[in-house]
C-alpha cells in the first residue's frame, strides 16, 4: 500500500463504529515529557485511523482543528483544549486522573478534531506503539526473496504527454552558480573537472501545481538536495539561500514549497 498519510493513531471502539460521524469525536491527551505527535499536530495534517481489535488501518482522517500546548493544571488544560478545539475534556472521563500526573511541572497537551476523507481497510503488520501514535515510515518493508530478479527483462512501449521545458533557462542558472548548490553550497566535480547540479522547480511544472518555468521558480542544487526537495523533506528559508547576481529566487514560490510541499517534520535549510 502506498500510504497518503506518514502517521497513524488508534481509535476508540466507539469511533470505529460511528466512523462516518468521526467529526462529532476529538482525540485530547497529555504527557509529563514531550512525545513526537506533539510536534506535527496541526490543521490540515492526514493521518489514519487503526482499529487495533482488528489491527487494520480502518480511515484516512485530516485534522480540522487542533494543536500543541504546555500546561500545568486541569483547568489551564482544559482551557487550552477548548481553544484549539471549541470543546472541553470532562474531568469524568477515565483517562482525566493522567492528565494531571503528580507535582506541578510544566506538561505537553495536545488536542484535536478530525474530518473522514475516507474509509480504507488495510492491515497493518507489526507491534502499534503504546502511545497510541505511530509513524507509518518506520514500518520495516516485507523482506523480498533471493531469488527475484530477472536474467531477460521484457519491454513494452509507452506514450507519453511530457510538459516542455526551457532547458537553456536551467543551463544559464547551473553556469551562474557555477554548479554550486543554493542550500548546502556543495559543488559536485565530475573527473574532466566540469560541475554536476541539477535544477528544481518550487512550485513543479506539473499537474496539480502547474508552476511556471522562470528563473524565479528554479532553484540549483546538487543531487542530495535535490532529492529531499522533490521527497518534501526541505523547507526553506530564503535569507540562508546561496545567492547569486542575476537569479532572484521568488518568495511567492518559496511561500508556496513551504505551504503546499513540505511535507510535516520537514527541517529548515541550514
Amino acid at each position: 500500500m502506498a500510504y497518503e498519510a506518514d502517521f497513524a493513531v488508534t481509535l476508540r471502539p466507539d469511533e470505529v463504529a460511528d466512523i462516518q460521524n468521526i467529526a462529532r469525536y476529538w482525540l485530547w491527551s497529555g504527557w509529563r515529557r514531550r512525545h513526537w505527535p506533539a510536534d506535527v499536530i496541526k490543521p490540515g495534517l492526514k493521518l489514519y485511523g487503526f482499529d487495533k481489535q482488528k489491527r487494520r488501518l480502518v480511515a484516512l482522517l485530516q485534522i480540522t482543528k487542533g494543536g500543541t500546548f504546555k500546561y500545568r493544571s486541569g483547568a489551564e488544560f482544559k482551557r487550552r483544549v477548548y481553544k484549539l478545539t471549541s470543546w472541553s475534556p470532562s474531568e469524568h472521563d477515565p483517562h482525566w486522573k493522567n492528565i494531571l500526573g503528580s507535582g506541578k511541572a510544566e506538561r505537553t497537551g495536545i488536542a484535536l478534531r478530525w474530518r473522514l476523507i475516507r474509509t480504507v481497510d488495510e492491515p497493518l503488520k507489526g507491534k502499534f506503539p503504546q502511545l497510541g501514535w505511530l509513524r507509518l515510515t518506520e514500518l520495516q518493508p516485507d523482506r523480498p526473496s533471493l531469488d527475484i530478479g530477472n536474467l531477460r527483462p521484457g519491454r513494452y512501449k509507452i506514450e507519453q504527454s511530457r510538459i516542455i521545458r526551457t532547458t537553456a533557462l536551467v543551463r544559464y542558472l547551473k553556469r551562474l552558480h557555477n554548479d554550486r548548490c543554493q542550500v548546502c553550497g556543495d559543488r559536485l566535480a565530475l573527473l574532466d573537472g566540469r560541475g554536476y547540479s541539477e535544477g528544481h522547480h518550487l512550485r513543479p511544472l506539473g499537474l496539480p501545481h502547474d508552476g511556471p518555468d522562470t528563473p524565479g521558480n528554479v532553484l540549483i542544487l546538487c543531487p542530495n538536495c535535490h532529492a529531499l526537495f522533490d521527497f518534501g523533506a526541505v523547507k526553506i528559508r530564503l535569507t540562508r539561500l546561496r545567492k547569486c547576481s542575476g537569479h532572484d529566487v521568488s518568495r511567492k514560490y518559496v511561500r508556496y514549497h513551504n505551504d503546499r510541499i513540505a511535507r510535516p517534520g520537514a527541517k529548515a535549510n541550514p
